[in-house]
């Protein structure tokens, strides 16, 4: 996943960009938000910088009541933000078998 993030203020700064996801029907209690990458970028005032957040197939494993590690086909909610508070930019990745 990409996202231009941009530095709106009139001094440098550095900014943590956080994906988080949650399987919406999991078979097993998940957590409501894990965090799945991270990227901090240093920005300019007035700069704007593309990020990328890879997420592969492992970043969507879960322990199953058998003790595997598997993906579960389904919907997995995407959040991205500076924080686990705030993840203004939300959507739905299906996984099917």
């Amino acid at each position: 996943m990409t996202v231009d993030v941009k530095n709106a203020g009139s001094r440098a700064g550095v900014e943590t960009v956080q994906l988080y996801i949650h399987e919406k029907y999991a078979p097993v209690s998940t957590p409501v938000k894990q965090l799945r990458g991270f990227e901090r970028v240093a920005l300019e005032p007035g700069e704007t910088k593309a990020v990328t957040i890879k997420l592969a197939p492992e970043d969507l494993q879960l322990l199953d009541i058998d003790m595997r590690w598997r993906v579960v086909p389904g919907d997995f909610e995407i959040m991205v933000g500076k924080s686990s508070a705030e993840l203004p930019l939300q959507g739905v990745l299906k996984v099917t078998p």
